[in-house]
């Protein structure tokens, strides 16, 4: 249920990207920008859900290598149709909307009117970051085993020490710097994927799952005072209930929103501090992490009864990179936004404007389904069909 709602906050975020309803240093703030950065403190936890939920499951996968090669069969599977579905939508709707292709530069003399770095976006999508997400994703999969390998073999106290290291350089230093730093790259790389993909397994290793809750250390490990506040923690943790990972959510995501709004206020008097009123938003930022190991917690928590809901569910759930493909493709993510604002208008009023961008991300994610089960449809009679011709 997450990543159909992660998915849904991700379309959110590009709504209000691309309509610029968000509050920035420099700008009067009125209503609709306060609405809308609400809107995106609730949603930036999106990117960081989804790759906590693929990296709690990758991290339970079984890499030993069987004698019938079962595991790498299905392991290379998931990455071809991964990489057939991203193939599949940036090649088709670069066809689809050929006519009103976005030109730039000094067309190819063989192929009026087309730029070679437009051909190589469509054709490989992945090494141009066509999508940035999937190109960091793919990178994840293919270094899954390798991680999942590690987690097996590291202790609590190991793996605790590589995460808090990882979290420091990448997520605390990079949130407390007034300036922008080399390395930082806002969560919008691999290097941050790894840091979930860590953090997940820990997370269903020690924390929730029960069966894998029990210490791996001597009770000397936990001598220190720092080792005994982080068991605490843990415990804490262990024990939480989803109403309180809820309100987590929302104290840290009211954290985003009130720590951005204060550095755009001061950003408009003292320009060097406009880097960092665009900190608080990104991936990698102390509170965007709080709020969505938060939230992907909460979910893990709940369970949904068996039934009609449960099914719909589970339907929904693999079509979400779809989504993410078709609205974000590089020929439609400045153009449906347009598009939706000429159908439902753009208002200053803050609920209008609340209303406005709720519906047309609801039509825009809807469309997307739609479409995405028709690809899923076509790719299993062609999977069906290859298997029978073997």
């Amino acid at each position: 249920m997450l990543r159909c709602i992660a998915m849904f906050m991700v379309v959110m975020l590009h709504y209000l990207s691309h309509t610029s309803a968000v509050l920035c240093a420099g700008v009067p703030a009125n209503g609709r920008l306060v609405t809308g950065s609400i809107l995106q403190s609730l949603s930036i936890v999106a990117v960081n859900c989804y790759v906590l939920i693929s990296g709690y499951f990758w991290s339970a996968q079984n890499v030993t290598v069987n004698p019938d090669g079962a595991w790498a069969r299905q392991w290379l599977l998931r990455l071809f149709r991964i990489l057939a579905e991203v193939w599949f939508y940036s090649i088709l709707i670069a066809v689809l909307m050929a006519p009103f292709a976005k030109l730039s530069g000094q067309a190819d003399p063989a192929l009026p009117g087309l730029h070679l770095w437009t051909i190589a976006r469509y054709l490989l999508p992945i090494s141009t970051k066509h999508y940035w997400f999937v190109s960091s994703y793919v990178l994840l999969y293919l270094a899954s085993p390798v991680l999942t390998a590690a987690v097996q073999q590291l202790s609590r106290r190991q793996l605790r020490a590589i995460l808090l290291a990882l979290l420091a350089l990448l997520s605390l230093i990079p949130s407390l710097s007034p300036i922008v730093l080399e390395l930082d790259n806002y969560g919008y790389d691999t290097g941050w994927f790894v840091c979930l993909f860590l953090i997940a397994a820990y997370l269903r290793k020690y924390i929730l799952d029960p069966q894998d809750s029990r210490d791996d250390e001597p009770e000397q490990a936990a001598a220190s005072r720092w080792s005994a506040r982080l068991e605490a923690a843990q415990r804490r943790l262990r024990e939480g209930s989803p109403r309180g990972f809820m309100c987590l959510y929302l104290v840290f995501s009211a954290a985003t929103f009130a720590a951005t709004a204060v550095l755009c206020a001061a950003a408009g008097n003292w320009s060097s501090l406009t880097h960092w009123s665009t900190v608080p938003l990104h991936y990698n930022a102390v509170f965007c992490l709080l709020a969505s190991v938060s939230l992907f917690c909460f979910f893990a928590r709940i369970r949904i009864p068996e039934g009609k809901a449960a099914d719909r569910i589970r339907r929904i759930a693999p079509l979400t990179l779809g989504v993410y493909l078709i609205h974000h493709h590089f020929e439609l993510r400045d153009r449906w936004t347009v598009w939706a604002e000429r159908l439902l208008g753009q208002s200053e009023n803050p609920i209008v404007f609340l209303l406005q961008a709720l519906v047309s991300v609801i039509i825009v994610y809807a469309v997307c389904l739609v479409i995405d089960a028709g690809r899923a449809w076509l790719f299993r009679r062609v999977e069906s069909k290859r298997k029978v011709s073997l």
